[in-house]
C-alpha cells in the first residue's frame, strides 16, 4: 500500500526497456524486436566498412579514416557508438612520442569533434569485429504503435494481497539510410 510503489516500479521498467532498446535498435535481429545497425554484432547490413590497419586493434589513422566514411553531407551529424573498453583503448592510443592522440573521451564526451556514446551492446574490439560506429542516426528508423503502458491489478484474479502489473510497448526499427553510416573492420587491411 506504499503510494510510491507505481512510481518505482514504472522508473525499473523504464530503465530496463530503455537498455533493452538501446541492444535491439544496435544488434536486434529483427526476429520479434527491431533489426540492429548491426545484427547479431556482425555487419548484416553491409554498411561502409573502413579497416582499422591493425589485425586485432584499432588505430589513430584507422579512426580518422572512419570519420570520413560517411558522405560529408551526413558527417556533420554523426555521432561515435562503442562499448566503454573500446573508448578505454581509444583514449590509451599515443603518437610517437608518447603522447596520447585523444583526450579523455568520458571527459568531454568527443571524439574528434563528434559525440561519443557509449552502449554496451557494442562488441569489443577483436579481429574481424566491428567495435566502432561512426553514423548519422536519422539513417535509422524507430517506429512505435502506442507509448509505453503499465496497468496495475489488483483484483480477485490476482489473489490476496498480490498485485500484478502488465507492461505494452510495441516498438520497431530499422537502418533504412544505411550510406549515413559506417562501421570499423578490425583488420589490416
Amino acid at each position: 500500500d506504499a503510494a510510491n510503489l507505481v512510481d518505482l516500479v514504472t522508473s525499473d521498467i523504464t530503465s530496463v526497456a530503455a537498455i533493452d532498446e538501446d541492444t535491439a535498435f544496435l544488434t536486434g535481429d529483427g526476429a520479434g524486436k527491431p533489426l540492429g545497425i548491426l545484427p547479431s554484432s556482425g555487419n548484416g547490413n553491409s554498411l561502409t566498412e573502413v579497416a582499422s590497419g591493425n589485425a586485432s586493434a584499432l588505430t589513430a589513422d584507422g579512426i580518422k579514416g572512419l570519420k570520413r566514411g560517411i558522405a560529408s553531407q551526413y558527417r556533420q551529424n554523426g555521432r561515435w557508438v562503442a562499448n566503454s573498453d573500446t573508448y578505454a583503448l581509444i583514449e590509451k592510443l599515443k603518437d610517437g612520442s608518447g603522447q596520447y592522440i585523444f583526450g579523455d573521451l568520458s571527459d568531454s564526451g568527443m571524439l574528434l569533434g563528434r559525440e561519443a556514446l557509449e552502449s554496451d551492446a557494442m562488441p569489443d574490439v577483436a579481429a574481424t569485429a566491428y567495435p566502432l560506429l561512426f553514423a548519422d542516426m536519422s539513417g535509422y528508423w524507430v517506429v512505435e504503435r502506442a507509448g509505453l503502458t503499465i496497468v496495475r491489478f489488483q483484483d480477485s484474479n490476482t489473489g490476496i494481497n498480490k498485485v500484478e502489473y502488465h507492461v505494452r510497448r510495441r516498438i520497431g526499427g530499422r537502418p533504412v539510410e544505411t550510406w549515413k553510416m559506417a562501421v570499423m573492420d578490425v583488420n589490416a587491411s
